[in-house]
Order: C-alpha cells, then sequence, then structure tokens
C-alpha cells in the first residue's frame, strides 16, 4: 500500500534538489517501487539499498537528505526543551513508536513554560484492559511539580481514528486535571501511518 504522506515527503525533496517536474513523477515513481511505505524503508537490507541507488547522482543526494530528516525527527526531546506544537511531539515521537507491536502509554510533564521535565512510559499493554488509571498519570505529574502533561499512546494496528475508550479516558484526564490544577495539553496518538492530536481535530478544546 503507498503511503500518500511518504509520496508528498518524496516530492518535496525533489523539488528541494532543483529536479524538474516531469523528472520528480518519473523518480517517484522509482523510488516508490522499491519502498512503497516508510517501513519498508526502514527495514530496507545494503543490497536492497545499493538496487535502488545503482549510478544515480540524484538518488544519492535524494537518499542524503531522506537520511538528514530521518536524523533529525530522531533526535529526542531534551530536558528542559520547550515544546511549541503537538506536531512538534507528533512527528518526533512517529520515529520512535510508530513501529511498536505493543501498546504504550506515555506520560510528559511540562512546566509553566511547556519545558520538558519528565517523559515517562507508565504503562504497557491495552489500555481497554483497564490497566491505565488517572491517579497514577498525576502522581507522576505531581512528583514532578508540573503544571501540564500530554498524553500519548500509541496503535499498533497502525488506524489513527481514537476509540472510544481513547476519547473517555482522555476526556476523565482532562476533568480530572482541571481539578487538580494540571492542564491536559492534549492526547496524542501514534501509529506508522503518522499522528492523530485530539487538540487539533478540536476534541479536546479546553
Amino acid at each position: 500500500m503507498i503511503e500518500m504522506n511518504l509520496v508528498t515527503e518524496l516530492k518535496y525533496a525533489l523539488l528541494t534538489l532543483g529536479v524538474s517536474a516531469d523528472l520528480i513523477e518519473e523518480e517517484v515513481a522509482v523510488f516508490l517501487f522499491h519502498f512503497p511505505n516508510f517501513r519498508k524503508l526502514k527495514v530496507a537490507t545494503e543490497d536492497q539499498l545499493m538496487d535502488y541507488l545503482e549510478e544515480s547522482e540524484l538518488r544519492k543526494q535524494l537518499m542524503r537528505l531522506i537520511n538528514f530528516g530521518r536524523r533529525i525527527q530522531l533526535t529526542p526531546l531534551k530536558f528542559k526543551e520547550t515544546v511549541t506544537s503537538s506536531q512538534q511531539v507528533g512527528l518526533w515521537l512517529v520515529t520512535e513508536m510508530g513501529d511498536l507491536t505493543q501498546e504504550q502509554l506515555r506520560i510528559m510533564c511540562l512546566n509553566t513554560k511547556n519545558e520538558v521535565i519528565e517523559d515517562e512510559v507508565v504503562f504497557k499493554g491495552d489500555l481497554n484492559s483497564c490497566i491505565a488509571h488517572p491517579r497514577e498519570i498525576f502522581r507522576l505529574a505531581v512528583t514532578t511539580s508540573a503544571n501540564k502533561i500530554l498524553m500519548v499512546h500509541n496503535h499498533p494496528s497502525g488506524q489513527l481514528k481514537p476509540s472510544q475508550n481513547d476519547l473517555l479516558f482522555s476526556e476523565r484526564l482532562a476533568e480530572d486535571g482541571k481539578m487538580m490544577g494540571i492542564e491536559l495539553l492534549d492526547s496524542l496518538i501514534i501509529s506508522s501511518k503518522g499522528y492523530l492530536s485530539l487538540r487539533e481535530e478540536g476534541i479536546l478544546t479546553e
């Protein structure tokens, strides 16, 4: 299955390299023949990469540009680094959590300046099994003197649509946070296909 966001990124990268419109379509087709999605590219062997690169200087430049972007995305948010948007967190965590085969619930604790003061996986397993409990999440937030939290969990299925349980748990966390003076800044879902922000989708509004 071809990932449309991969096609968009390829076209943008080729434009950046100054490639003509006609050649862009041709090069995108060749790339997707070898690597139809990010997962295939991520697990590609050296022989598979060399088969794609052949003697093409353009393809070598494209691969260097892709690898540069991947290195930027893999750079973790550091202690006291400022979170500027849900997109910033989502794009970074796609590279770290997108291919996980087990569901994880991760909490990022922020201070009043939106600086990261704690980042911890608090639960592993299926959230539908009710392992996750707001009490444990807010215990971490209180311990770190957090003013805000970001909740992140992954969907190993690749599905980005929030389940009813995702929505109810996020709503409960937001309500409990209000009572404690700790804001739920956002609730993010991560998969191999990208990320979804309940805040960006207008589901979390307060």
